[in-house]
């Protein structure tokens, strides 16, 4: 696994084995890193998170900023009394600064956070569960179409990636974008929204290119380039026609993220359209990556363990014995306990988010064991919680069963995290849940699917904000 804990400016430093002194952090620069930690540096493989357990819970890994690896620093950085403010340099290079993901000042995203959150809430989630179901149902028919007396191979992470594409323009936006009716799922706006992640890494560390970066001419604009243009303009254009006659949100069909922020009650007042197509990409991009990639490592392990795969399948028959008819997210949740711990796997091998989120101390504090002083950048990685031993016995190993072992499972659940924790944590959980339960339940339930030419290797992954994982799934759907 690789972890992009280092820009390149400061990589001789790494390489060195040494650190400017800031601000009383030359204590933490103590351990011989040149002998170990380069491997995150150079090698998109597996990390040994065991051979760092207990013996480095802080590493200074730049100027001014502390890794760590210990559960109850997590809580401290991430949690829900925290009032640590996002490091603004890092989060800038996603270009939706003004969106609830993209607010430095938590001030600012808690006002954002409550304007949106019931649209978000559960019980409005299971009202328009519909609009999932109807993507859901597609993804399915597109799936079986490759069936017949010889199947072709489906690239089912973009089709995973084109379903969630569709739910969060139709949930969110009122937009539906239909992914799902390109050839082999490869429309040149998602193909491009997937590539992107490195491109953003790279803005990183160099901010000076974010302008023209997000400003290329139509004229040296690629077909993928274009196609995304295409997708933010009908929302932009939606956006201009809500806020110019804010009662036409009445013909949207149903309520979106456009109708609370709009009617927003707070005392901020409206936001403006740039906040708003800030919070509509800022959706987009999360939206894809948290569903594709959960699903797609969740399914390669259910198909190539024939036993979490037999036991998956008889709960769902024995829970849904008709499988020509909708079944409700609330019947899944409930009655299939069995589908609920391997989408908990699923999420914990999939991690969420896997960058480190960086986040600045506002004064002196105690993190673990450690002292840091105010203004120091701090952050953990969601991997380092997900495959710490001590947590997970045997991490590296997929075992829904470690979710049914009663209170001992109740325990586990504050150690999943990857919709995060605290203030900052995502906002559309609930729908990601509701789109998990009805995927995993749909797939397994109507289509009699296995594995092609895909291995557990192809899920190594580079770290950027999520993972990249070295190919897609591909899988064979017989007839």
């Amino acid at each position: 696994m690789l972890l992009n804990l280092f820009t390149t400016s400061h990589a001789s430093w790494f390489l060195n084995g040494r650190l400017p002194r800031w601000q009383g952090l030359a204590d933490y620069f103590s351990l011989d890193l040149k002998n170990v930690r380069i491997i995150w540096l150079l090698f998109p493989a597996r990390l040994d998170y065991s051979s760092f357990s207990g013996v480095c819970p802080v590493i200074r890994i730049r100027p001014n900023q502390l890794h760590f690896n210990d559960p109850q620093a997590f809580e401290i950085i991430y949690g829900s009394s925290t009032n640590f403010t996002k490091f603004s340099p890092f989060y800038n290079c996603f270009h939706d600064r003004q969106s609830s993901f993209g607010f430095a000042d938590q001030p600012l995203a808690q006002d954002r956070r409550d304007t949106l959150s019931p649209f978000f809430s559960r019980q409005n989630v299971v009202e328009l569960e519909t609009i999932v179901h109807r993507s859901v149902d597609r993804l399915t028919s597109a799936l079986n179409a490759h069936s017949g007396l010889e199947p072709r191979p489906a690239n089912i992470y973009l089709a995973l990636s084109s379903t969630a594409l569709e739910i969060v323009t139709s949930f969110c936006l009122g937009c539906p974008f239909n992914a799902l009716d390109y050839a082999e799922f490869k429309h040149p706006a998602l193909l491009a929204l997937l590539s992107s992640a490195g491109v953003y890494f790279f803005l990183q560390h160099f901010p000076f290119l974010i302008p023209l970066a997000f400003h290329i001419p139509q004229w040296l604009q690629t077909p993928e380039m274009q196609a995304v243009q295409i997708l933010f303009k009908d929302i932009e254009d939606r956006v201009d026609t809500f806020l110019a006659s804010p009662s036409s949100l009445k013909d949207a069909g149903h309520e979106t993220i456009f109708h609370h922020l709009i009617n927003s009650k707070s005392d901020r007042g409206i936001p403006t359209k740039r906040s708003i197509l800030d919070e509509a990409s800022a959706m987009i991009a999360t939206g894809i990556d948290a569903i594709s990639n959960t699903c797609s490592v969740g399914i390669f392990h259910v198909l190539n363990n024939p036993a979490i795969r037999i036991r998956l399948i008889k709960e769902l028959e024995e829970a849904w014995p008709e499988k020509s008819t909708r079944v409700g997210v609330e019947t899944l949740e409930n009655y299939l306990t069995w589908r609920t711990a391997v989408i908990k796997e699923s999420l914990r091998f999939s991690h969420g988010f896997v960058s480190p989120l960086p986040r600045v101390v506002q004064e002196d504090v105690v993190i673990g064991k450690a002292f840091v002083p105010a203004g120091t950048v701090v952050a953990m990685g969601h991997s380092f919680i997900h495959n710490s031993p001590e947590i997970f016995p045997d991490p590296l190993s997929f075992n829904p069963d470690r979710w049914l072992a009663g209170d001992k499972s109740k325990a586990l659940d504050k150690f999943l995290v990857a919709f995060s924790k605290g203030p900052r944590m995502c906002l559309g959980m609930n729908l990601a849940w509701c789109e998990l339960y009805l995927i995993f339940g749909n797939l397994f339930r109507k289509l009699d699917m296995q594995l092609y030419n895909t291995t557990e290797s192809d899920f190594d992954f580079k770290a950027y904000l999520t993972p990249v994982y070295a190919d897609y799934l591909h899988i064979l759907v017989r007839n």
